[in-house]
């Protein structure tokens, strides 16, 4: 959801959610997973199930859509909304989840010193700069 609400703004439209908004859902920046992969691959638990992730980028739906609305939007559309409605597809919602969040106590555990440093923020910024560069836009 994420690259389709960056690209609803990138494309001066509404951001559109097609539930409540209500479920969460946590984020963690690729440079951050890569960087715990790669420990866990170079230690002596290499081949153990490890979860990656940040649990600590927990957000509902709405407050996404209105982070990248702030982080984006201001610089490239100042307008934009964030319409909700329902989808037209009855089964849209029939297995999605109220949380999803890594438990990355295993993790924390063999990797204390390891920890996201990308926060959620910066993260949606660096992506926009990305997905804006790639369209030739300045997101400045």
């Amino acid at each position: 959801m994420l690259p389709d609400f960056i690209g609803q703004v990138l494309d001066n439209r509404p951001i559109e959610l097609l539930s409540s908004g209500a479920p969460t859902r946590s984020f963690c920046y690729i440079r951050d997973a890569t960087a715990l992969m790669l420990r866990v691959l170079a230690s002596a638990a290499a081949g153990e199930p490890f979860n990656v992730g940040n649990d600590e980028a927990e957000v509902s739906m709405s407050k996404l859509a209105e982070l990248v609305v702030s982080v984006g939007g201001k610089p490239l559309a100042p307008a934009i909304s964030i319409r909700r409605r329902v989808s037209e597809d009855k089964d849209y919602l029939v297995d999605n989840p109220q949380r999803r969040c890594p438990d990355l106590t295993k993790s924390r555990s063999a990797f204390p010193d390891w920890s996201a440093k990308v926060g959620l923020e910066e993260g949606i910024a660096q992506i926009f700069r990305h997905f804006a560069e790639k369209r030739g836009l300045s997101s400045n």
